[in-house]
């Protein structure tokens, strides 16, 4: 958690005739460092914010602060806890949560029923816009959260096939089409 600026000193390695040191190539934060392996982990900051429409389909009607689009079909469900808007493709947890990969997770909302803290950090690190969840996530997140309120709701979704989603704040509600 701690901040690190561009060219800081991150590690040093000292020898008999030589001194070797290791400066950060970006601004952010430490997530994680793993010292068998000599890899440090960095959540990077970025400097400009780029605002990109984050759902598919034709839009029909805009109206002041609305927007209607046309998808296939859809379903609405509530959310017990929202951290902000966000949306997009969806990805459903695997049987196997550890064979996870960059494509798979990447710019993609990853929906699993409950996360460890070691789910959760390699979920964000693969890349992924989003997190829902039946269950509260165990650690702080840097990407948007969305928390369904019942179990009920939960698996009815799991069994779905839809391919998109928007969550928003405002409404407390997320929207699963195709």
């Amino acid at each position: 958690g701690d901040k690190v600026n561009k060219d800081e000193l991150m590690a040093e390695k000292k020898s008999l005739f030589s001194l070797k040191q290791y400066k950060s190539e970006y601004e952010g934060l430490i997530k994680e460092i793993d010292h068998i392996e000599g890899i440090v982990l960095l959540e990077v900051t970025q400097e400009e914010q780029k605002n990109c429409a984050y759902f598919t389909g034709e839009v029909v009607e805009i109206n002041k602060q609305k927007l209607k689009l046309k998808v296939g079909k859809g379903k609405v469900f509530d959310v017990k806890d929202i951290s902000v808007d966000f949306g997009g493709p969806v990805v459903f947890q695997k049987e196997n949560p550890n064979i996870l990969t960059e494509e798979e997770i990447n710019k993609k909302v990853y929906c699993s029923r409950k996360l460890l803290g070691y789910e959760q950090m390699k979920i964000e690190a693969l890349g992924a816009v989003g997190i829902i969840s039946l269950h509260s996530l165990p650690e702080d997140s840097s990407i948007p959260f969305a928390q369904i309120s019942e179990i009920k709701q939960w698996d009815e979704l799991v069994s779905s096939s839809f391919l998109y989603c928007i969550a928003d704040k405002k409404s407390s509600k997320i929207y699963f089409y195709s």
